[in-house]
């Protein structure tokens, strides 16, 4: 907290806010997302308090965002670590480059893949758009990155980390999807809470249905 305020102090463009309590990540993002839409930045970018990052990402991300505007997002490689900081052997880290891809490949590696992406710098734009009339549900992340993936491609920093504290050693999914219904609903027993794979897939296809795109497009998605 010393910090920000520092920097907020000699940085006019830095607002410094403060919780009452810890919330959480989830509600956290939410926040940060809620008074983004009250700004006109043209990046989105949540930078979770318990990862760090490398010293020219966020350079090298606003560079690929500037050169190219199909690009919608750009983030680096994630890597999780313990809590020294040394980084974790672990098969569950997932990261592409969906650069000069279709939207049909773009689609299907969101839909694939574990949402990382979302810790990278995105077109605020799109944020707004998305989170519009918005309410909570579990797997919004998934549901966003989906979104984003119709929107315009992701750009892969390679020589970039991004790295994250892994914080949940012996959580099964029960105990992950209890964590979620905690944190984001305020209605525990509801199809948002049961059935949250099902909500899931009932948001991609509102997104797909509410698209622009073309009937054959949505066919094929």
């Amino acid at each position: 907290g010393q910090i920000c305020k520092k920097y907020a102090s000699i940085d006019s463009r830095i607002n410094y806010i403060i919780n009452k309590k810890n919330i959480g990540s989830g509600l956290n993002f939410l926040k940060v997302v809620e008074l983004s839409m009250k700004e006109n930045a043209k990046y989105f970018f949540f930078a979770r308090g318990d990862a760090f990052y490398s010293e020219k990402f966020i350079e090298k991300s606003v560079l690929s965002l500037e050169k190219s505007n199909d690009v919608i997002l750009a983030y680096a490689i994630p890597k999780w670590v313990n809590s020294k900081s040394k980084v974790l052997d672990r098969n569950d880290i997932t990261y592409y480059n969906s650069k000069n891809s279709d939207i049909l490949i773009r689609s299907a590696l969101a839909i694939l893949n574990k949402p990382f992406q979302l810790y990278g710098i995105i077109r605020s734009k799109y944020v707004k758009i998305f989170f519009k009339d918005f309410k909570p549900f579990i797997g919004v992340d998934n549901v966003l990155i989906f979104f984003l993936s119709l929107n315009g491609s992701f750009d892969l920093i390679k020589d970039e980390n991004w790295y994250r504290r892994y914080n949940y050693k012996n959580e099964n999914y029960r105990d992950r999807m209890n964590r979620y219904r905690n944190i984001l609903l305020e209605k525990k027993y509801s199809i948002r809470s049961m059935l949250p794979i099902i909500y899931q897939f009932y948001k991609y296809i509102n997104i797909i249905i509410c698209s622009d795109f073309s009937m054959l497009i949505k066919f094929k998605l």
